[in-house]
């Protein structure tokens, strides 16, 4: 084999041990219609995943795998006005029904569950909260601060970041999971210079952080976000202190809804269905791929 066909050789291999390494790092899968309107997504420990649709949809658990594919479905008696956020410590998990686009909640529910339990889905405590900062006059749809979407447990608390519709920081939220008594709840903190509206959250114990999902304020650019389908979709990395450290776009997504962490560090990352953009399951790649 001549010098030239060497390098040639060397170069094709090159490439493929990267194209290799990029599809073991990142690959991504086409949900079923069964869950296209997903809303959130929690990693469970035997390589499988919990979705959920959200209003609009029945009050139905999903476990998938790794490629998309529905495993199991599981009916629950809990109603969904608006299921945004799922999350988990691993022996429980935690639906969130906090959704308010309109801007008529005042609060919400978040429903427990025992992920032994399964295939039972009979909630074993109900989260109850308030805003003790909410307005007594009526709030315009998408042009308020009261909406939730992202929800993460971190050291028996459940954690929610606010959707700011009004362009201005997340605020920051604390549950107790210890209680069912009705909490009122005000911000702990705001994240500043986020580059849209968050819609899921996730909290890394290895690395002490937040993962945050998210895409642009549509209310600042409807054009660009309703007419052609870019949603300027991102994933932040927040401090245990609220304060942002990085933003890394993700231009090929779409309408970015719900993301969690496997037991390797992966990051795991839906789509929800819009317009020619499917709903997707993907692997993203780790954490410390990230953070480098």
């Amino acid at each position: 084999m001549t010098i030239y066909k060497h390098f040639i050789f060397a170069v094709i291999l090159s490439q493929g041990l990267l194209l290799g390494c990029s599809q073991r790092n990142e690959y991504s899968a086409a949900l079923p219609k069964e869950v296209n309107e997903t809303s959130g997504l929690a990693c469970l420990k035997n390589d499988s995943f919990l979705t959920i649709n959200d209003s609009g949809n029945p009050s139905t658990l999903w476990e998938i795998d790794s490629y998309g594919r529905i495993s199991r479905q599981f009916d629950t008696k809990q109603p969904n006005k608006d299921w945004e956020a799922i999350t988990t410590n691993q022996t429980a998990f935690f639906v969130a029904d906090t959704g308010n686009n309109s801007g008529r909640r005042n609060g919400g529910q978040i429903y427990q569950y025992q992920i032994n339990d399964l295939p039972t889905t009979k909630a074993t405590a109900v989260i109850n909260y308030q805003f003790a900062e909410f307005p007594n006059t009526a709030l315009l749809p998408y042009r308020h601060d009261f909406d939730i979407e992202a929800v993460a447990y971190n050291d028996n608390k459940l954690v929610m970041f606010s959707k700011s519709w009004t362009g201005g920081p997340s605020n920051v939220y604390q549950l107790l999971t210890t209680t069912e008594q009705l909490q009122l709840i005000k911000p702990i903190a705001q994240i500043q210079d986020l580059p849209g509206v968050i819609t899921d959250a996730t909290w890394s114990d290895k690395h002490k952080v937040y993962v945050l999902t998210g895409y642009a304020n549509f209310q600042q650019s409807l054009i660009s976000v309703l007419l052609s389908g870019n949603w300027s979709p991102f994933l932040a990395v927040v401090s245990a202190d609220f304060k942002l450290i990085s933003v890394k776009s993700i231009p090929y997504a779409g309408q970015l809804e719900a993301v969690c962490l496997d037991s390797q560090d992966f990051i795991w990352l839906s789509q929800e269905q819009y317009k020619k953009s499917p709903a997707k399951l993907w692997r993203f790649g780790t954490l410390d791929a990230l953070l480098n």
